[in-house]
């Protein structure tokens, strides 16, 4: 694989690549990169999907790399993490949040946080911080770096001597000393979310590169679209506007230094904009209480349902006469915010052409009341494009739906690209030298084409390099042939009674993954006092982050995790720490969500050509949490019977690895497991060279 992705660096090819669990595949595209980016003095740039995978290559990959080179006489390559600037705190925006303003209880356990913080840090980025409370990462938005505020000149020239003091004397800007690191890496490590930004802003974000690798790259589809996506922050859209109002701190700051100024004209201007805003914000706080009300009228949206639901606005739903009076609500709501920009423009031509000084704080005031009136100005017209999409368009390009929070309490307006594919390729593809694209699971079947009609990447030259691990002896698949199928009535007994069998005998170490919230909770609720009882613990997704439900089964010793989607991939845990995977049902998408729909609708035959080879993408992840390293050792139960009493079900299993299949009995399945576990030794890796698969 080494060879291939330097081959593509040297030479200023596209390719796609596709390496097994095992290979070594963060080093196989690390050690060419760093010579490369030697000798030739330019950088590559390398995106990861998960934080986990950005963890791994700084942490523990790229430190390995260093020393083998070193230890070949080769200099150390120099390496940095980038991530988008809201990630990282501006010093004088905090010092000017909270001078001389008084805080409310939770602004000041913000700010008790961000101080204790500061003595520690020295990146600055907000994942250090705990910021659980959504009140609260609202409240980080006024204290990140901001591109519409924020300069090297402003920001990395330090504070006053006594800010130095509150703030530890830290006064290098984090994002800047972030940025001035990734312009000087060899390597610079981003997530799939700053690439993409830096696509549609047209490479304003990231330092000039030329020479990409992308890991992970089954994610870049979803990654770009969301992207690439509009959503409406009703949270950030109140914000902006509280600020605005006459009793709010930039309208009030704007006031104090217009009466220094003797600006009567400005101060008038001022009013104005503040009773505009105040009536703007009730009418827009109506229209979203009105959104929400016709959303939970639907049939379609439960109310029981304990987590977040979509509703597409497809033409059925636009042509209902609930929709119509909705978009006389907004025609009236969007006239009142229409009325505020134009406000917002004249005040802002007013104290650029007036005499207005540029120099702090006021350059800062001017420069944060234009960022609002380009914000609301964007919000305007997306929520016009929305709201009045046509019922029946000829085509359309952008799929719309509203988002409905788990509490029922808010409903969110959200525009997404029908398709990413064309965007990715010319980006990635006709205006990089080279692009490589790779990651664990990118066949369906025995070939690429589902993942390059996906990502738009017909043109590259595409190879798999096999896994070096014996699956045959490592693990067993067993598919027990008495299950029901999953819309039986005796089918979700069976899930329960499979995962108590195989906690059992595995001793704990039991991963379960469910495509369902309900069916998890349903089976959390009956497994846990009968495991209890046996001394083994029930941990379930939605109790805790990932991280920490990692960090509780981990230290249960015995316990049973039940998984969701993200619990699907990203998640490591080789030896004894995993030694049963149930696969609960095969992950088929959601028919009804709006983009499945929509992109469904374009497809001749959209189960062959879509769903289902979008589903093996995801059992195949599925199915590689179990075996992690050569070593290991265990056992993949499949609970879904389509899998063998559907044609299409051999396609996926077909798309495993060689492994010892069993087809017995439900009853057995506990004997199996211990027989299987007791076997001798675990299996070595091929001593052979990989096989590389054109």
């Amino acid at each position: 694989m080494a060879t291939r992705v330097l081959a593509a660096l040297n030479a200023g090819d596209h390719l796609l690549i596709e390496a097994g669990t095992g290979t070594g595949k963060s080093l196989a595209y690390l050690l060419p990169a760093a010579l490369w980016s030697l000798a030739n003095h330019r950088r590559v740039v390398v995106a990861t999907n998960t934080i986990a995978l950005q963890e791994q290559l700084l942490d523990k990959d790229i430190p390995l790399l260093r020393a083998a080179l070193a230890a070949a006489g080769k200099p150390a390559p120099r390496a940095a993490l980038l991530k988008g600037r809201a990630n990282y705190l501006c010093l004088r925006r905090l010092v000017a949040w909270y001078r001389g303003r008084r805080l409310t209880p939770i602004e000041l356990r913000v700010l008790a946080k961000v101080l204790v913080w500061l003595q520690h840090t020295r990146t600055g980025d907000v994942s250090e911080l705990f910021l659980p409370v959504p009140a609260e990462r609202l409240i980080w938005t006024r204290l990140c770096s901001d591109s519409a505020t924020c300069a090297e000149e402003r920001c990395g020239a330090g504070i006053t001597h006594h800010d130095q003091e509150i703030t530890d004397g830290a006064s290098v800007d984090f994002f800047f000393r972030a940025r001035r690191r990734a312009e000087q890496a060899h390597i610079l490590v981003v997530n799939h979310a700053l690439l993409l930004a830096d696509i549609a802003a047209q490479s304003r974000l990231l330092p000039p590169y030329s020479h990409v690798i992308i890991d992970e790259a089954h994610h870049l589809e979803e990654a770009a679209t969301e992207q690439f996506s509009y959503r409406v922050d009703w949270s950030l859209a109140t914000t902006v506007l509280q600020r605005l109002q006459p009793q709010g701190d930039l309208v009030q700051a704007l006031a104090f230094y217009l009466r220094r100024q003797d600006d009567d004209t400005g101060q008038r201007c001022l009013r104005q904009t503040g009773i505009v805003a105040q009536a703007t914000q009730e009418m827009l706080t109506a229209f979203a209480q009105a959104l929400l009300a016709f959303s939970l009228s639907h049939d379609s949206v439960r109310q029981d349902s304990g987590y977040p639901q979509r509703l597409g606005l497809d033409s059925r739903l636009r042509t209902q006469p609930a929709w119509s009076e909705l978009e006389i609500r907004w025609d009236n709501t969007g006239r009142q915010l229409r009325q505020l920009v134009h406000k917002l423009e004249a005040l802002n031509t007013h104290l650029t052409q007036h005499g207005w000084p540029f120099h702090e704080p006021y350059a800062t005031l001017v420069q944060e009341l234009a960022g609002a009136s380009t914000y609301l100005a964007e919000l305007l017209t997306w929520l016009d494009k929305i709201v009045f999409l046509p019922a029946a368009p000829a085509h359309s390009e952008v799929v719309t739906w509203l988002d409905i929070n788990e509490n029922l309490t808010e409903a969110t307006l959200v525009a997404a690209p029908l398709y990413v594919n064309e965007t990715l390729e010319t980006a990635l593809v006709h205006h990089k030298r080279a692009a490589i694209f790779t990651g664990a699971t990118l066949r369906t079947g025995s070939g690429f084409s589902f993942i390059r009609d996906r990502l738009g990447l017909w043109d590259v030259n595409a190879s798999t390099v096999e896994s070096p691990f014996d699956y045959r002896t490592s693990t067993l698949l067993y598919l027990p042939s008495d299950l029901p199928e999953p819309n039986h009535a005796q089918y979700q007994h069976a899930v329960e009674q499979a995962i108590i069998k195989a906690a059992v005998a595995g001793d704990g170490a039991t991963l379960a993954l469910f495509t369902s919230y309900a069916q998890l909770r349903a089976t959390a609720e009956s497994i846990r006092a009968p495991l209890d009882r046996l001394g083994i613990t029930v941990l379930q997704h939605g109790m805790g982050s990932r991280r920490r439900l990692l960090r509780e089964y981990r230290a249960a010793g015995r316990a049973v995790l039940l998984g969701t989607r993200s619990f699907w991939e990203g998640i490591d845990l080789p030896g004894d720490e995993l030694r049963c995977l149930l696969i609960v049902r095969l992950p088929f998408a959601v028919p009804s969500d709006p983009l499945v729909a929509a992109r469904s609708a374009e497809l001749e035959n959209p189960f062959r050509d879509y769903t289902l080879p979008d589903a093996i993408l995801r059992f195949r992840q599925g199915f590689g949490r179990l075996i992690r390293r050569a070593t290991d050792r265990g056992v993949v139960i499949l609970l879904d019977s389509r899998l063998w009493r559907k044609q299409y079900g051999q396609a996926f299993l077909e798309s495993l690895p060689e492994c010892t299949t069993r087809h017995a009995p439900l009853a057995n399945l506990d004997v199996e497991i211990e027989r299987w576990l007791r076997r001798s030794g675990p299996s070595e890796p091929i001593p052979s060279t990989l096989y590389v698969r054109e």
